[in-house]
């Protein structure tokens, strides 16, 4: 295996990363969060992560996938990124980012039957649960109770702390992987799990004077003292917060959610971030939006909020599933004035924001516009679902999405 070969070609997530999660069924270990061993004909894949390894980062599924890009091929679960960077050049795919942050692995680190030295493994990416406070819409109950709830599914709360053997597994990997650079939580919502977050930040103490960056993906809806002294001690945080609209299109994108107290408690999380910084820390609070057909038409107002804010993202992402709320639910016209609105705001700061993405997510969606009959049905299908369980109407919140949508 020839390190700068499989580097240079492909992406260091299968060396150096380690995704793992309970939100599905039995639990499961992937390179990173994009991989895709959910899609049809990836069943293979699926049994392959669920088969939870001690040490995690050789696991059937990655030392696989490792020996497959050794052969000078593609692992089928690795196609995200290859779809984004063929959209334009320059444009963002988690491979690139990786590759930008990580770089390549020391050949000796790496075997030939598809394992990698402790040595090698440099973050850490954990999906503590499925429990959260919201509901939003492309969401499912593998990633909110609430949603499992209102389904009546059997099987509500997936936590890895009610799995011991991940939960057991995560414990060693924090105390074997000695080059750790990046510990990542997600879920769910994170803050919402405190008391397992507090075991692994405990266990993550003896770490703190390292430049080890300890990193969130929050809903904006908890602001917790006790969890920010914790990690104080840390040199490195960043929260990275899933907004992706303002107002009434958060709220019902994301429902549960409260625009007024997402604006508050903002506002708290970039206090403490100047606070802290003045004290030579390095916080690091921006946003994640993925923007869908609930939220396309207001992205311009979510840029002037974040240019007033001095908000930044490196990653603003278009909705791929389920593919009924991807933007091109919209038509064509629709999309080209977005467009236009986009370019000639002159209040949007677009350094702040990786905004030629944005443009080119929009002209794709242009491009392949042409919806199926049978996705229409299914976003209405969806819609009234929605509507009667939630109690409320599309047409009254969101008139003019409304009124522009497929029919």
């Amino acid at each position: 295996m020839k390190t700068k070969e499989n580097i240079g070609q492909y992406c260091p997530a299968l060396y150096k990363s380690v995704f793992i999660t309970a939100n599905a069924r039995d639990g499961r270990i992937n390179p990173c969060c994009v991989y895709e061993d959910w899609q049809p004909g990836h069943e293979d894949l699926r049994e392959k992560a669920k088969q939870i390894a001690t040490p995690l980062h050789n696991s059937i599924l990655l030392k696989d996938d490792r020996k497959t890009v050794a052969e000078g091929k593609i692992p089928k679960g690795c196609r995200w990124c290859i779809k984004e960077e063929a959209k334009s050049e320059g444009h963002y795919s988690y491979r690139k980012d990786m590759i930008r942050k990580w770089g390549s692995v020391p050949e000796e680190w790496i075997n030939t039957d598809g394992s990698v030295s402790d040595l090698a493994v440099e973050k850490l990416d954990i999906r503590l649960g499925n429990v959260c406070n919201l509901m939003c819409q492309f969401c499912g109950g593998h990633n909110s109770h609430l949603i499992a709830k209102e389904a009546g599914e059997k099987e509500i709360l997936r936590r890895v702390i009610d799995n011991p053997d991940i939960f057991d597994s995560i414990i060693d990997a924090i105390k074997r992987y000695e080059n750790l650079k990046e510990i990542n939580f997600a879920g769910g919502e994170p803050l919402f799990m405190k008391k397992e977050l507090l075991i692994i930040l405990d266990k993550l103490k003896h770490k703190r004077k390292k430049e080890i960056t300890v990193k969130f993906i929050s809903n904006a809806t908890i602001y917790d003292r006790e969890i920010l002294e914790t990690l104080e001690p840390f040199k490195k945080i960043v929260f990275d917060f899933s907004i992706d609209a303002t107002g009434r299109s958060l709220e019902i994108a994301r429902w549960g959610s409260n625009w007024n107290d997402t604006q508050m408690i903002m506002t708290q999380y970039l206090r403490w971030q100047d606070t802290l910084n003045e004290r030579g820390k390095k916080i690091t609070c921006s946003l994640v939006p993925t923007l869908s057909v609930f939220t396309i038409l207001d992205c311009p107002q979510l840029f002037e909020w974040m240019t007033d804010m001095q908000l930044t993202t490196e990653c603003v992402t278009f909705m791929e599933q389920p593919n009924e709320q991807q933007i091109n639910m919209l038509p064509v016209d629709v999309l080209q004035e977005l467009k236009q609105k986009l370019l000639d705001n002159i209040y949007i700061d677009r350094s702040l924001i990786n905004f030629n993405d944005v443009i080119v997510g929009i002209d794709e969606a242009i491009k392949n516009n042409d919806v199926s009959r049978e996705t229409i049905d299914k976003f209405w299908k969806w819609n009234s679902y929605a509507e009667q369980k939630r109690n409320y109407k599309l047409q009254d919140e969101l008139p003019e999405l409304y009124s522009k949508l497929k029919k």
